[in-house]
């Protein structure tokens, strides 16, 4: 009772002042009530981080936001949270620390008006009854928070926030909280002002802006869908790896691409069958483990004829659609690799990544893995390799197949 009091004594002045004051006085207002109701103390990492690993380029978006503060002169406190509201990660500029817990309650304010920011105070003139509110619920109902959408293994596609709170003027909290998530390679949802995604479902769905799909069947049965994001579990069945040449370095190689891109993916080698026989994933890449296969999948279909599947982001949809009932990813990230069978002798082999925006990049970080790894192109093909002495024979005397 008597911090309930002491709260008051400092809130009932600042309220009456900013009733009087001009607006940008009053924006100064919300700045002196959240520096008042906060710790101004060293910031504390929360302890119930788990579903911060589903969330894409969650470090780029704090540096694209703390750039942003930085470059406006503005002290702030940001927050991520995910879809319950729980408090992921914490990051301050100087001067922002006292607005964590404010930068908090604007998340809590959001979820309890049903993810609507326009039913919280947009002008300075509502700014002293959301003070007084946040005082006694916890919920800051003023701008400043943004959300995104993720997927959770457990709950399907769900809503995360992205919050910032120590602007004068709460638009500017917006702006830079706009700019993290956009500086991470996310963009709006169609028809949204506050509603981000990320990858190449929202990609899709953005391009096939269509009455119907709007991707809840289909972000639940591509890359981050039907998968459980736990740890990677290596397949049974790994006997043909034996016959495949430095298969160690292709993913280190992989990996380590992928990693100075800061992309999460999930890689996959599988045999000439189309049997799995190892995978990978860079951190966030464990949810594509299913539509790699799938990408060996289409390849296969389609007479490892990488040229009859989709090649540009306007087709991405029909390809997402069609792995829903088929399990064949009929986009680019799969190349291929010739290998010698004891039994079936010179066959193909596939190396396969998915989880970059953009397929072209998965096909990147997919050579890359080969290239380092000793594998050189066979000649006239583009997205088939070789490796050894009867490969390179082969790029030399043209028609010297030479399987043995």
């Amino acid at each position: 009772m008597a911090k309930m009091l002491m709260r008051l004594c400092l809130l009932f002045p600042l309220l009456a002042n900013s009733y009087r004051a001009q607006t940008a006085e009053m924006d100064g207002t919300l700045a002196i009530a959240s520096d008042n109701l906060e710790e101004e103390h060293a910031v504390v990492q929360p302890v119930d981080t788990r579903n911060i690993r589903y969330m894409r380029n969650s470090d780029q978006i704090f540096e694209a936001a703390i750039a942003k503060a930085t470059e406006m002169g503005e002290g702030v406190a940001m927050v991520l949270a995910d879809h319950t509201g729980t408090t992921l990660r914490i990051e301050t500029t100087p001067g922002g620390n006292g607005y964590r817990n404010f930068a908090a309650g604007k998340i809590q304010a959001l979820i309890y008006n049903d993810l609507d920011n326009s039913k919280l105070c947009q002008r300075s003139l509502c700014g002293p009854g959301a003070i007084a509110s946040y005082a006694f619920t916890g919920r800051a109902g003023i701008q400043g928070a943004v959300m995104f959408q993720y997927y959770h293994p457990e709950d399907g596609q769900v809503t995360g926030f992205f919050s910032v709170s120590g602007c004068m003027d709460m638009w500017d909290d917006v702006l830079i909280a706009k700019s993290g998530l956009e500086g991470a390679s996310y963009t709006l949802v169609n028809g949204e002002t506050d509603v981000y995604g990320f990858g190449l479902v929202h990609g899709a769905n953005q391009i096939a802006n269509t009455a119907g799909f709007q991707g809840s069947l289909v972000e639940a049965a591509t890359s981050d869908n039907l998968e459980e994001e736990h740890a990677v579990v290596q397949p049974a069945d790994t006997r043909n790896i034996r016959y495949m040449r430095n298969t160690d370095r292709i993913f280190e190689a992989a990996i380590a691409t992928a990693n100075n891109m800061s992309q999460g993916v999930a890689m996959l080698l599988a045999d000439h069958t189309g049997t799995t026989l190892r995978i990978e994933t860079t951190a966030g890449g464990n949810g594509y483990r299913s539509f790699a296969a799938g990408k060996v999948q289409a390849l296969i279909y389609n007479d490892l004829d990488n040229s009859k599947l989709c090649q540009r982001s306007l087709c991405a949809p029909g390809a997402i659609a069609s792995y829903a009932f088929t399990g064949r990813a009929g986009v680019q990230g799969a190349v291929m690799f010739q290998y010698y069978h004891p039994e079936d002798g010179q066959v193909t082999g596939f190396f396969v990544v998915s989880g970059c925006f953009d397929m072209w990049d998965d096909v990147l970080i997919a050579k890359s893995g080969l290239e380092a790894a000793g594998y050189t192109l066979v000649g006239h093909e583009t997205d088939v390799y070789g490796f050894g002495l009867v490969h390179d024979a082969n790029n030399v005397a043209d028609g010297f197949q030479g399987s043995r």
